[in-house]
């Protein structure tokens, strides 16, 4: 009897020693700091992302779009960039108030700047037909749609910023491909190249 209740007390202890060290696992005062650290690193990460990408050369898809113009009776100059790229919508047309803001880094996108060598017939001014194609570079795939979502929601809005802007954004992979131009005047021939950057696009992707 003595043996079997040392045997009892020694497997009632085990259990016990067993419970408690499974119970300390389970609590975790700093559960809150640890998911604000971790949602913090994942910010962080997104954002230095960003600042990395080095967009040093066009895509395939920019390279042919270039050639196109050029045979297409387009003077091609690639434009250094000066500072950042801005896309900008504004919340009420009575007061300055931005709504929304994104923007990159000159590291992240090339641009190009097309005019066309014949100048507009008809018309007394020297007007000569021209638009910026720019690309911009992102990590993957996926980041480059939700900005692709972003950019497009604010481009198509009719505000300050963007009533007078006549542009659209292409996505080509991890990239996207934005045409824009300042003068309504020029969005036909700015938009005539829409359809012939997609089947470009296409064509790459075979």
């Amino acid at each position: 009897m003595t043996i079997l209740t040392l045997i009892s007390c020694n497997d009632n202890r085990q259990k016990a020693e067993y419970q408690n060290n499974r119970l300390e696992l389970v609590p975790e005062p700093d559960k809150n700091i640890r998911e604000k650290y971790e949602q913090q690193q994942k910010h962080n990460l997104q954002t230095n992302s960003n600042i990395r990408i080095d967009c040093n050369q066009f895509s395939k898809a920019m390279t042919e779009l270039k050639k196109l113009l050029e045979q297409e009776n387009y003077r091609v100059e690639i434009k250094e960039q000066q500072n950042d790229l801005w896309f900008r919508s504004k919340k009420n047309n009575e007061k300055f108030e931005v709504d929304e803001t994104i923007s990159f880094p000159k590291s992240q996108y090339l641009s190009i700047y097309a005019k066309r060598k014949n100048k507009l017939e008809q018309m007394q001014d020297n007007w000569y037909p021209s638009f910026f194609v720019t690309e911009i570079c992102f990590q993957d795939e996926s980041s480059a749609a939700e900005n692709y979502r972003k950019i497009t929601q604010i481009i198509n809005r009719s505000d300050i910023f963007n009533e007078k802007n006549y542009d659209y954004i292409i996505q080509n992979e991890n990239r996207l491909i934005y045409v824009s131009c300042r003068a309504k005047i020029f969005e036909e021939y700015a938009f005539s190249y829409q359809n012939k950057i997609e089947e470009i696009i296409k064509k790459n992707k075979r």
